[in-house]
């Protein structure tokens, strides 16, 4: 087989361009060996097609001679089954960072035990009671009860402001989050936008790929990322986009994605999100474990026949509320149900009967807020609307210690038997209208129990997911991080591959000049 001397030429050409192109890749892996989610990248090569090319025309002589070497792509190193385990844990952390940070701050806010939480607050009111039962008349026991109620009413108003302000907390947080789960999707689908500019013409866009790995992780972490599956024209050809799959529902196709929706409900006048015309039900990520915390509208249906479902608030901030409130209206209820069945000093001293209409058969606690809207007088709605009666606060008198102990329904100087029962109250369980049969202190504990439970859980689970999620990344690390060295020994392996191909050239040319400059000039 016959060929041009030129030929050699063409092949150390071609050498020395794959082994600079390895070289500058390898020098590109080098100058991001620190830049975070870049996947290293490698040279593929393959020998070039043989001369002479199959036709009719082919030379017959056995075998055929090499021409050097092709780059085929530069091959982005990278695992999407790693990509997958990570982005299933990274929506666990999300979730469960979400609620331990929200039931944490539930802690702060309970601050129990401690000698200025609700608990102690409660105990040193009920002590209150019992003094009072002592010494009826004493105005120093009874401005003790007064101080002791007013210190209950400020604690429960504190509990529970800090609940509400901490609600509107994450419902701004959750504003926010929506937002960038809308920013980081409008990346994702630009960077699609450009990806398949490139990739069908031949082009790898290697880099580009890494800046939406990146955003997909970081997606991953707000909402459950469940799939992200390719893009393909419609003869087969691959597109180089990425479909992303939440739940039943593509977030982002191609060149299309549909944004998170959010309004100020009606209803609950906290935001609402919503994907595609749904409010959202995101199976984990850091914005439903936001939304669970905040609480979320739930429809219940009437059980009256045309009447329309009312909304009720579920999540965990409400569910403290809710307890506290429960609390809180119980408690007053009760002491209320006694107080107004007592007589004050001036009912004694008048010798009044409770169906005298000059008793006053007052209310220990009422509604600040319908007493300021209407001045009438009913049980506080929640832990915030405690007030004592006004009357009791002008006069200490006013305070129902006694009962009718008198055959005519009257009662003697220094009882104080209808504070007895008040204070007899903290160990009441039977007429207690509570979810649960146990008393208001057991009640309030469990309920601090309870958060205890959930912050340990929920800062295991996310301990849990962030190890597994280190322990993927790791892996992932391992075969699309950089390696110093081995990219240096790569360095040295494609430069020796240059420089012999250099060689090569060199040895080319001076057969070349000695067939063109040298021969034909022996006997002249």
């Amino acid at each position: 087989m016959f060929k041009s001397t030129f030929h050699g030429l063409e092949v150390s050409k071609r050498g020395i361009f794959a082994q600079q192109s390895a070289l500058h890749t390898t020098g590109h892996n080098i100058s991001n060996a620190n830049t975070i989610g870049y996947s290293r990248q490698v040279v593929n090569m393959q020998a070039s097609l043989a001369i002479p090319n199959p036709g009719m025309q082919m030379s017959k002589n056995p075998g055929l001679l090499g021409t050097g070497v092709d780059v085929t792509h530069i091959q982005r190193i990278r695992e999407e089954y790693l990509d997958k385990q990570y982005r299933n844990e990274a929506k666990h952390i999300g979730y469960w960072e979400a609620k331990k940070d929200t039931l944490s701050k539930i802690e702060m806010i309970l601050n129990e035990p401690s000698d200025t939480g609700l608990q102690m607050t409660m105990d040193r009111f009920w002590t209150s009671w019992q003094d009072l039962a002592k010494e009826s008349e004493a105005s120093s026991a009874r401005a003790v009860v007064v101080e002791r109620a007013q210190a209950v009413i400020e604690t429960l108003d504190a509990m529970r402001t800090g609940f509400l302000q901490h609600q509107q907390d994450l419902n701004t947080v959750i504003n926010i989050k929506t937002n960038e789960v809308n920013s980081i999707t409008t990346q994702i689908r630009d960077i699609n936008d450009q990806i398949a500019r490139v990739e069908p013409h031949g082009y790898q866009a290697n880099d580009l790929k890494d800046q939406r790995d990146n955003l997909i992780d970081e997606l991953s972490k707000l909402i459950n990322v469940d799939s992200v599956q390719p893009v393909f024209f419609a003869d087969g050809r691959p597109t180089g986009m990425v479909r992303i799959m939440t739940g039943d529902v593509a977030i982002i196709d191609g060149r299309e994605r549909l944004p998170l929706e959010i309004e100020v409900s009606e209803d609950t006048g906290l935001y609402d999100v919503s994907l595609a015309g749904e409010l959202v039900n995101f199976t984990r990520g850091e914005l439903m474990g936001l939304i669970e915390s905040r609480g979320y509208p739930v429809s219940i249906e009437s059980e009256v026949e045309g009447e329309d479902p009312t909304i009720e608030i579920h999540g965990i901030i409400p569910g403290v509320i809710e307890h506290i409130d429960r609390l809180a209206t119980e408690m007053a209820k009760h002491i209320n149900e006694i107080h107004s069945t007592g007589l004050t000093i001036d009912d004694i001293k008048n010798g009044r009967t409770l169906e005298d209409e000059n008793a006053d058969r007052l209310l220990f606690f009422i509604d600040k807020d319908h007493y300021i809207a209407t001045g009438e007088f009913i049980n506080p709605t929640n832990a915030s609307n405690f007030m004592i009666h006004p009357a009791i606060g002008n006069s200490l008198d006013k305070i129902a210690a006694g009962q009718p102990t008198n055959e005519n329904g009257t009662s003697s100087v220094g009882d104080g038997s209808n504070a007895s029962a008040i204070a007899s109250l903290k160990f009441e369980i039977e007429k207690l209208d509570l979810p649960e049969k146990v008393t208001f202190d057991d009640f309030y504990r469990n309920l601090i129990a309870k958060v205890g439970v959930q912050v340990t859980e929920a800062e295991r689970l996310e301990y849990n997911s962030q190890v597994l999620a280190d322990q993927v990344d790791n892996r992932r690390l391992s075969i699309s991080g950089v390696s110093l060295d081995e990219e240096m020994a790569n360095m040295i392996k494609f430069q020796h591959a240059y420089n012999a191909s250099a060689r090569a050239i060199t040895t080319v040319d001076g057969l070349l000049d000695t067939i063109i400059n040298r021969m034909g000039l022996v006997g002249r």
